[in-house]
């Protein structure tokens, strides 16, 4: 063997050994960028709530009052005009028609309907709150708003705009969290859980756990329940009976939920775990996550988002769930489709879209106009929806649906025959 053969054996060994080099930095790169990456924030401390209002995100500060991103977190601006100094440190936010909320802690509840250039102050406790009254919670169900605080619940009737005294809820303690179904409204409180079917006035505390019941979710019909340490419980039948679902999670607190596409996630104090429809264990997705006691989710465009003790944190949404871009495109506009099949027997679809996020119901009606069912009573994030109807316990007829999202409602017939 010649040596120009020889040095032809080693440029081909040379030239492959830097192809598999190459494909391995590929390959590593693309593992490093697979995970959580730290928004930069100009505020310190932790971003106790996120909130989406159409492509924009809110975060509520913990002392630094109010932040806004209109760039998928990638800058930030502090909107905290209105604000006084004690209403800086922000536990809740809501949205509710073209109105966004925050419930500070222990001063007062404040409202924007300029994207948070401007607040009001829309009720005041009137207690410093160094006397320790504190709003955690806020939702909206209907013309039904409801304020949790470290006493009970505070009631509005008319969508917001005035808040009365609830004294029958005072022996309910904390109240970190607030669902309601359309039947009933569910209290998380830290003396267990709290169920009314009268908007509050009376109440049972079945107790569930030994310990504080932190955050409560509604996904369709099934109900969960964060716990401060005996992790989460699950209702499927309205909240009467109630089972563990903590496979595959560390002992830990859950302070958030957010259901997105087929998959459920969750905040605890040991970061960021999912559940999807293919299994009943929770796994992990915190790779890159090195603050770990999180606070907060959601989503917002093509990104969830963090809100840690210590900041903000995001991660494409095509890593987290396995969707393609084009499938999590956000709907351009409101759209109620006609249920299919029909007419039906027993069940059928119905779908919709959220051009952004809103506070919505969609109501089944007789032809009398009477409700006969609540599909879907809350807050949700844009996107597209379907919702199974199933009319097996209904006699053969004509029924409407029909959906409200804050100035938008549209009504369809359909057709049982049995």
């Amino acid at each position: 063997m010649n040596n120009k053969s020889v040095l032809q054996i080693i440029q081909k060994i040379f030239c492959a050994r830097v192809f598999v080099l190459l494909q391995l930095l590929i390959l590593s790169n693309g593992i490093l960028q697979a995970q959580w990456v730290n928004v930069n924030v100009p505020f310190t401390g932790g971003a106790y709530c996120l909130m989406p209002v159409g492509t924009n995100i809110f975060a509520g500060t913990y002392g630094a009052g109010i932040y806004l991103s209109t760039d998928n977190g990638t800058s930030w601006t502090a909107k905290n005009t209105g604000l006084t100094d004690k209403s800086l440190y922000i536990n809740c936010l809501g949205v509710h028609g073209q109105k966004l909320y925050a419930g500070t802690e222990g001063y007062s509840l404040c409202f924007t309907t300029n994207n948070g250039g401007s607040w009001s102050i829309i009720w005041d406790i009137g207690i410093d709150y160094h006397n320790g009254v504190y709003i955690y919670s806020i939702i909206f169900s209907g013309s039904l708003s409801y304020i949790g605080l470290n006493y009970g619940i505070v009631l509005s009737t008319d969508s917001g705009n005035n808040w009365g005294s609830m004294n029958q809820t005072i022996g309910m303690g904390k109240v970190n969290s607030i669902v309601d179904n359309g039947t009933k409204t569910f209290f998380g409180t830290d003396s267990g859980l709290c169920i009314s079917t009268d908007n509050g006035f009376n109440w049972t505390n079945i107790g569930l756990t030994n310990n504080p019941i932190l955050t409560l979710f509604k996904n369709g019909s099934n109900i969960y329940a964060g716990t401060a340490s005996q992790g989460i419980f699950l209702s499927t039948n309205d909240g009467s009976n109630w089972t563990t679902l903590n496979a595959g999670l560390p002992g830990n607190s859950i302070h958030n939920f957010i259901a997105y596409d087929s998959s459920i996630f969750v905040a605890t104090s040991n970061g960021i775990y999912r559940l999807d429809n293919s299994n009943s264990n929770w796994t992990p997705v915190k790779s890159g996550l090195t603050d770990t006691l999180v606070y907060s989710l959601a989503v917002c465009g093509t990104y969830l988002f963090a809100g840690t003790s210590r900041g903000l944190w995001k991660r494409p949404l095509s890593e987290l769930v396995g969707i393609s871009p084009e499938r999590i495109e956000l709907p351009k506009k409101f759209l109620l489709l006609q249920n299919y099949p029909n007419p039906f027997n027993p069940s059928t679809l119905i779908s919709y879209s959220l051009p952004s996020a809103f506070n919505i119901k969609l109501i089944i009606y007789n032809s009398l106009g009477q409700t006969v069912k609540v599909l879907e009573n809350g807050f949700k994030n844009a996107g597209n929806y379907s919702v199974n109807f199933n009319a097996a316990d209904l006699p053969s007829g004509i029924y409407f649906y029909k959906l409200e999202a804050g100035q938008f409602a549209q009504v369809k017939k359909m057709m049982v025959i049995k």
